[in-house]
């Protein structure tokens, strides 16, 4: 991975977590590729918590209230070699549930697999509850 790229998407998404007043973010075509997307999603691991981490970086939060997210474009394929699909789509589920006022998401033009179509499904399920 690219540390540069890797680095810089945790930094944008610590800052989407930080920012309540955030609304709609576009970080579409960036070819940040699945550790690139990974990173951002895992930096939303613990927005419910005190801080927002992204490896060694935090910052204390609010509720995320981004209504639209827009990833498409990042030329990212699951890794074959993942040991399961939980594994795969955890940052994902976590963007999912840090955002509960997500509204709009679009992941097209990447390979995510199964998994990802699960977790966006089991999200628009849990908002019908």
């Amino acid at each position: 991975r690219s540390p540069r790229l890797y680095w810089g998407m945790c930094a944008v998404a610590v800052a989407a977590a930080a920012c309540a007043q955030l609304q709609e973010l576009d970080v579409s075509f960036n070819g940040a590729a699945w550790e690139g997307l990974a990173a951002f999603g895992n930096a939303f691991a613990h927005v419910h918590d005190s801080a927002v981490y992204c490896d060694t970086l935090s910052h204390p939060r609010d509720t995320p209230q981004l209504r639209s997210l827009n990833l498409a474009y990042n030329s990212a394929r699951t890794p074959a070699d993942l040991p399961d699909s939980a594994s795969e789509t955890s940052w994902l589920a976590h963007i999912l549930h840090a955002c509960p006022r997500l509204e709009f998401l679009d992941v097209s033009y990447n390979v995510l697999g199964d998994g990802a179509a699960l977790a966006i499904a089991n999200a628009v399920e849990g908002k019908r509850e």
